[in-house]
């Protein structure tokens, strides 16, 4: 009987959809948690696969926003500059 039971449970995993989530930019841990917790769920009408451009953590997303900024700084200045040598 316990058998049966887990070729049924087996049975309908099969069956469910499954979605393919993409995230551009990257995803972070809690992210594919959540997904997971919904696939997980004892109603749940389908399965999630987490496709990334680049796993997150608080480390790499401070690092990029960093980058941004600095990015954008030196845009500012260097068209600041830009600027005053056509005056």
């Amino acid at each position: 009987m316990e058998e049966r039971s887990k070729i049924t449970h087996a049975e309908e995993r099969v069956k469910k959809p499954v979605t393919l989530v993409f995230f551009l930019g990257g995803v972070t841990y809690a992210e594919i948690s959540a997904l997971r917790y919904l696939s997980e769920r004892d109603n749940a009408s389908r399965e999630y696969m987490v496709a990334t451009t680049q796993l997150l953590n608080g480390d790499t997303m401070l690092t990029e926003v960093m980058e941004k900024i600095e990015n954008n700084l030196r845009r500012s200045t260097l068209r600041a500059e830009f600027a005053n040598t056509k005056k």
